[in-house]
């Protein structure tokens, strides 16, 4: 849809209801509608019109994966993580299905499964700079900081713009006890999101432990 291409979005959700109301029994008119739903983030809308996506094309692997994700922003985790699992069940290969699971696990505390999944994802799409940088997260989490610092390197080598991996850097360098190397991660983060709220409050911190406030 050029609409969508364009960023178009409430022209291209207009369109996508067009279809729905014209041919109601086409998934595609549905998976469209959802998709774009959830994107403008009307999750509750988005969450329905994907429901009727299932029922009409139930092998779609997409159409689950877009509902896992709408689910995971309603806070519906398990059911999230079942819709992902579904997709992978329908395309082991869905590297983005993978890499969804991992997020969702993360939500459920399931550190270990996470990283199993990530690194399934990043198995399938080497260059998927996302799950490096996730992985970095979960690494993270476990304290393991020197992997999570080879994690967000990745994820910055494979995409140079990718502020928030910029931003997950600066924070593990902080943690390593390395400010100055910080404070430059958080600058670049800065640079690239000029509204990124965290990297500011971020770089202010290593201002203030190298007492230059």
């Amino acid at each position: 849809m050029e609409c969508y291409q364009n960023g178009q979005f409430i022209e291209a959700i207009e369109l996508a209801l067009s279809i729905t109301r014209q041919f109601p029994k086409f998934p595609f008119g549905w998976k469209a509608l959802g998709l774009l739903l959830g994107q403008t983030g009307k999750f509750s809308e988005a969450l329905n019109a994907n429901k009727i996506a299932i029922e009409l094309s139930p092998q779609d692997f997409e159409v689950h994966n877009n509902f896992g994700i709408t689910l995971k922003e309603l806070g519906k985790y398990e059911e999230a993580k079942k819709s992902f699992l579904k997709a992978i069940f329908l395309k082991p290969d869905f590297f983005q299905a993978h890499n969804n699971l991992g997020n969702t696990f993360i939500n459920l505390g399931r550190y270990k499964d996470s990283q199993i999944s990530f690194k399934r994802a990043i198995d399938l799409n080497p260059n998927f700079a996302e799950a490096h940088n996730n992985l970095g997260n979960v690494f993270r989490n476990l304290r393991k900081l020197n992997k999570a610092k080879e994690s967000y390197e990745k994820a910055i080598t494979l995409n140079g713009n990718y502020a928030e991996a910029h931003n997950n850097l600066g924070n593990t360098l902080k943690d390593l006890d390395q400010t100055e190397d910080a404070q430059t991660s958080f600058k670049k983060a800065i640079s690239l999101k000029p509204n990124y709220p965290e990297a500011y409050n971020n770089l202010g911190n290593t201002f203030k432990e190298l007492g230059e406030l």
